[in-house]
C-alpha cells in the first residue's frame, strides 16, 4: 500500500526563516519550501536511510540521455530529475562540460580546468545509488573497485588511469563547479559574492545529519549571484538545519533547466521550464 504524504512544518525562527514541508516515503524524500534572509528556496531532501526495505538512490545519464531515461525506468518509481552537468552546447547530443563518464562509456575525457567538483555515481554493489565527492583541485580520487589506487585528476597520466579504471568498473561521473566542501570550507571568496551574473540557481548538496547521509537539491528560483545564492544555501543548511555538508554543487539552469518533482503516487508536485526530451544529460532520484 503506498503511503500518503504528511505535512510535517509551518514555522518561524529567530532569523525570520519560514518554512513549509511534505514528507513521502516515511520521512525518507521530504520537500520544503522556505524563505531565508529574503530569500525563496525549495529543497527535495532524499535520506539514504533505508525505509521499509527500500532506499532513495540516485542515477545519472550522460549519454542519450532521454533515451536511455525512458527505457531504464520501467519498474522504478521516479521520484525527482534535473539536468547535472553543464552542456557544451544546447544541441540533445551535446556531452557535458568537462570529465565524464556514464556507466563505464567515456563521454568526455577532457578535464574542464575551471571547475573544481567531481560527482562518482555508484551504480552497483552495497553503494549503489550513492554519491561520492571530490574536490580536485585539493585531492585525489580515491578509489578501491578493483583494486584500491588514488588519481590526480589534473595531472594527464592519472587522469588517462582513472578513465581506464572507471571504464572497467562501469563507473559514472561527471564535473561541475564545486561551492563548498566540509574538508576545505567555500570555494569562492567571500568578499566576492556579486562576481558574475545574476541568474536561477540550482544546487546539489551531499550531507549529513545524525549519522545518516542526505542527497538534497536546493532550487533557488529566484535570479543571484552564484556566489551569494551559495553562501545563503550553505549557512542554511549548516546553521538552520544542522547539516554536515561534505560537498555542494552548482547544477545547470541555463539553456537546460529540466527539472521534474513527484509524490510517492507518481502526482506532480513542480516542474521546471524544459522537458525531459531536451536533456543532454540527467540526474535522477528514485526508489526500485
Amino acid at each position: 500500500m503506498k503511503l500518503k504524504y504528511t505535512l510535517i512544518w509551518l514555522c518561524m525562527i529567530a532569523t525570520g526563516t519560514t518554512a513549509w514541508g511534505q514528507s513521502f516515503l516515511r520521512g525518507a524524500y521530504v520537500r520544503s519550501e522556505v524563505e531565508f534572509e529574503n530569500t525563496d528556496m525549495v529543497l527535495y531532501d532524499f535520506s539514504r536511510a533505508r525505509t521499509r526495505g527500500r532506499v532513495v538512490k540516485a542515477k545519472y545519464f550522460a549519454k542519450d540521455a532521454n533515451h536511455q531515461f525512458e527505457e531504464w525506468q520501467n519498474g522504478k518509481q521516479i521520484l525527482f530529475y534535473c539536468s547535472g552537468a553543464f552542456s557544451e552546447s544546447w544541441d540533445t547530443d551535446s556531452p557535458p562540460l568537462g570529465i565524464c563518464v556514464d556507466n563505464g562509456r567515456i563521454v568526455n575525457r577532457n578535464l574542464d580546468q575551471r571547475m573544481d567538483g567531481l560527482i562518482i555515481v555508484y551504480n552497483g554493489g552495497a553503494q549503489e545509488g550513492g554519491i561520492a565527492v571530490v574536490n580536485i583541485d585539493e585531492e585525489s580520487v580515491h578509489v578501491s573497485q578493483g583494486g584500491d589506487a588514488e588519481y590526480d585528476l589534473r595531472d594527464t597520466e592519472d587522469r588517462l588511469m582513472f578513465l581506464r579504471w572507471a571504464s572497467q568498473q562501469g563507473a559514472t561521473v561527471f564535473q561541475t563547479q564545486l561551492m563548498y566542501t566540509k574538508s576545505h570550507g567555500y570555494g569562492f571568496p567571500q568578499h566576492n559574492l556579486t562576481y558574475g551574473d545574476e541568474a536561477e540557481r540550482r544546487f546539489l548538496a551531499i550531507c549529513m545529519k545524525d549519522g545518516v547521509v542526505h542527497h538534497i537539491v536546493i532550487d533557488h528560483p529566484e535570479s543571484d549571484y552564484l556566489n551569494r545564492a551559495s553562501d545563503k544555501v550553505v549557512r542554511y543548511l549548516k546553521d538552520q538545519m544542522g547539516y554536515q555538508i561534505f560537498g555542494l554543487f552548482n547544477l545547470d539552469t541555463g539553456g537546460k533547466n529540466i527539472m521534474r518533482a513527484y509524490n510517492e503516487d507518481g502526482n506532480e508536485l513542480s516542474r521546471g521550464p524544459k522537458a525531459a526530451n531536451e536533456a543532454t544529460n540527467l540526474l535522477v532520484y528514485y526508489v526500485d
